[in-house]
Parts: structure tokens; C-alpha cells; sequence
């Protein structure tokens, strides 16, 4: 089974437009999610919004999700 924080999950993301749990990712938040590629070997680790299901580099979170605006980040 595939980790969720593997870098093919944000890959299906970008290809799929939704999250791991389904939900739609919005046209706002795309940009940074087909942007995984360029930032594979940076120092920040993988973070969860634990609402809708986003998975990127944790510096993206700062302000919250992106994709639904949460703030309950993993």
C-alpha cells in the first residue's frame, strides 16, 4: 500500500485534481499542488490538512490549507 506521504500521492493529486479522501481541489490551491515536483529535496516535510485530505510541503500551511482554508493541519 502506498504511503501517504510518498511523493506519488501528491503526484495523483495534480493528475486527479482531488485528494486522497476524494474531495475536489480547488483552482486556487492547484498551482501549489502541481509544484510538487520542484519541491521534492526541500526541508520541509509532508503536512496534512486532516479536514479535506491535502497532503504538501508544510511550509504551504502556514496560513492554513489552501484547498478549504482549515486550520487543523498534521
Amino acid at each position: 500500500m502506498i504511503g501517504k506521504q510518498e511523493d506519488s500521492v501528491q503526484a495523483v493529486q495534480a493528475l486527479l485534481r482531488r485528494t486522497h479522501k476524494g474531495r475536489l481541489i480547488r483552482d486556487e490551491a492547484m498551482g501549489s499542488v502541481k509544484e510538487w515536483k520542484s519541491k521534492v529535496d526541500t526541508e520541509y516535510g509532508k503536512s496534512e490538512c486532516l479536514n479535506c485530505g491535502l497532503i504538501l510541503k508544510s511550509n504551504y500551511f502556514v496560513d492554513g490549507c489552501l484547498n478549504c482554508g482549515c486550520n487543523d493541519i498534521s
